[in-house]
């Protein structure tokens, strides 16, 4: 059985005895073309004799360079050069490791990032909160005066800019009818974009939060059941920004609801809004273009970013932190986007 085996494991040897009984055969013909020769050439048997051993000699050495099997260092020959021979590389895992690479570093980047932008903001002094017990009563919207949003451009005198306040606040819902203010916070600036104070605080609602709105800015009724109502810090809030210029993200929305709530807007100052700001500095994904060949607006090739939420602008400027939607954070994030905006608008060409 084992023979067998070796026989169908190796086609070679069958080819072998093949050849084996071939060269047997060829010499006879030898040999008897020999004996022909011996016979049919006149001459002396001493010449004929010759003749025949010459033809032996002739077939043996012709059988054995038949059969001669190649040397042990021929054989191995071709395994050393397979062996010698370069593996073929795969690049794939050098490029794998060097991604990953990548990611860590980016990754321990963002989070140093994120912590300088926690302890700088844990550092603005903190303003003491009066709560009054004068509650000013709600304003109808309607009542809320003009405000006109000042641009920047290469003319504008950074030092007039200052001092200036930025603003953001938390809400219940996305109209001031029937929501409340639940958190609200100002960063004073008084020279360049050093914080010298901060005025922050949590409010209570008049009506439990929606899930929706604290999934968004992560403040729960706990947090804010043993807070004052707004009006009972809207005297307070509006001494705190009174004089300054104003800036803030998407600025319309929160000074409708702290003038509805009872805050007193500063007035003779300027009011500066970085979502606005944005579009009219950085290209976005749905900007378009005129296009005169076709005569009509078509998408734009390149864009800056894709929307103009603050959350985009600060990846756009490389500004990390981890508590977006509380409004704290967003004053200190919108003031590093709103400086940024002005090194944009004053080196742009």
């Amino acid at each position: 059985m084992k023979t067998n085996k070796a026989r169908i494991a190796d086609p070679g040897a069958k080819k072998g005895l093949f050849n084996m009984k071939k060269q047997k055969k060829t010499r006879i013909i030898f040999l008897i073309l020999a004996a022909v020769f011996a016979v049919g050439v006149p001459g002396s048997f001493r010449e004929g004799i010759a003749a025949v051993m010459v033809c032996l000699l002739l077939t043996a050495l012709f059988a054995y360079l038949g059969f001669k099997k190649p040397s042990a260092k021929k054989q191995a020959a071709p395994k050393a050069a397979s062996a010698s021979a370069p593996a073929p590389v795969n690049s794939q895992p050098l490029e794998d490791h060097s991604r990953k690479n990548h990611d860590a570093a980016r990754a321990s980047f963002i989070e140093n990032k994120q912590q300088d932008f926690s302890i700088a903001l844990s550092q603005i002094p903190r303003v003491d909160i009066a709560v009054s017990e004068d509650k000013p009563t709600r304003k109808a919207p309607s009542d809320m005066p003009e405000i006109h949003f000042t641009n920047i451009t290469k003319r504008t005198h950074i030092d007039k800019l200052f001092p200036l306040v930025v603003i953001d606040t938390e809400t219940t819902g996305l109209t001031p009818r029937g929501n409340d203010i639940i958190e609200v916070s100002a960063i004073r600036y008084e020279e360049g974009f050093v914080p010298v104070s901060c005025f922050t605080t949590l409010l209570r609602s008049r009506n439990p939060i929606p899930a929706e709105a604290s999934s968004k800015n992560n403040i729960t009724d706990d947090m804010i059941k043993d807070k004052p109502f707004f009006s009972e810090i809207a005297a307070s809030f509006s001494d705190y920004i009174s004089g300054c210029n104003v800036v803030g993200h998407n600025l319309p929305f929160d000074l409708k609801f702290l003038f509805v709530c009872g805050a007193t807007l500063p007035d003779k100052v300027k009011y500066y809004d970085t979502y606005d700001l944005a579009k009219r500095t950085l290209v976005s994904s749905s900007s378009k273009k005129w296009d005169n060949e076709i005569g009509a607006s078509v998408p734009v090739d390149d864009y800056d970013v894709e929307d103009y939420k603050l959350e985009t602008l600060c990846d756009y400027y490389g500004i990390y932190r981890t508590d977006a939607h509380r409004s704290l954070s967003d004053c200190f994030a919108t003031a590093k986007v709103f400086e940024r905006i002005i090194d944009d608008k004053m080196n742009k060409e």
